[in-house]
């Protein structure tokens, strides 16, 4: 009951509204939001849900966060550090090519 009305107040005041049943359903909707790019504003968790708690909850979000996080920067990394690589070959090559 007191989830329903959350989420009736939080509408009311013109926010967008996901709700779960329990704590996993939760977890598995916040994963889905990273993967599309649609992050949310603020999650909130009760302590006491069915199948999995709120504070295993986020800890487990904040654990997904971290690994996505740490994936995107070493491609960026790797993506940086291969461009680089690629650009001294051919200026390797374009000075092979006048020198000769």
């Amino acid at each position: 009951m007191n989830r329903k009305l959350l989420i009736r107040v939080l509408q009311n005041h013109g926010h967008t509204v996901e709700g779960s049943e329990d704590g996993s359903i939760g977890v598995e909707q916040a994963r889905q939001a990273i993967y599309t790019g649609t992050l949310y504003g603020t999650i909130l968790c009760d302590s006491q849900m069915p199948v999995m708690d709120g504070p295993t909850a986020i800890q487990e979000i904040r654990q997904f966060v971290k690994l996505v996080v740490w994936k995107r920067r070493r491609f960026e990394r790797l993506k940086r550090d291969w461009n680089g690589t690629k650009i001294f070959r051919n200026l390797c090559r374009v000075k092979q090519c006048s020198s000769h």
